[in-house]
């Protein structure tokens, strides 16, 4: 589901749910997923990501960095609704390190998880429901602060935003 590509198109991120192959096995709400693509356009089996990328909650991939060299993740504790973002930066060596909570001020998570958007100079695009919405859900902007912190979410108006439900917002 939901496949998120690296930029030079060489990976490809997804997740799977409630598959046996996943690190909270068959009842799994969703695990983080790869393939790479070979020379002749080919991609390899999936493979299972592992931990520390994946738990027994639902862990996904939203974004990649232009370099390759960063994932935004979010995970959601099995049992929780909570979706916490976070980032993984790949060591020296290549591998994935452990996922790191980003900040977001201001922002109480509210509603069904939807897809987030970082564009290149790292400016957020997310939906949430609440009490500033327009309808369901909408879209909000937020500015970094520093590598791990972003601004309170703006609510992006209803230029963007309907009366009905926002979301997967993608520039």
């Amino acid at each position: 589901r939901e496949p998120i590509p690296s930029a030079d198109g060489g990976t490809l991120y997804f997740w799977r749910r409630e598959t046996p192959f996943n690190t909270g096995g068959a009842k799994d709400p969703g695990d983080i997923w790869m393939s790479t693509k070979l020379s002749n356009g080919k991609f390899t089996s999936a493979v299972n990501m592992d931990r520390p990328l994946n738990s027994n909650g639902h862990d996904f991939v939203w974004q990649v960095s232009a370099y390759h060299d960063t994932l935004w993740v979010n995970q959601t504790q099995a049992g929780s609704d909570d979706a916490v973002p976070a980032y993984v930066v790949k060591d020296k060596s290549g591998q994935w390190g452990k996922p790191r909570p980003i900040r977001i001020k201001g922002f109480e998570y509210k509603g069904n998880y939807k897809d987030y958007f970082m564009t290149p100079q790292r400016i957020l695009l997310l939906p949430n429901e609440g009490s500033k919405t327009h309808g369901g859900s909408d879209i909000y902007v937020c500015f970094p602060i520093n590598d791990t912190t972003w601004s309170e979410p703006l609510n992006m108006g209803t230029t963007i935003n309907s009366f009905g439900d926002d979301d997967a917002p993608y520039l």
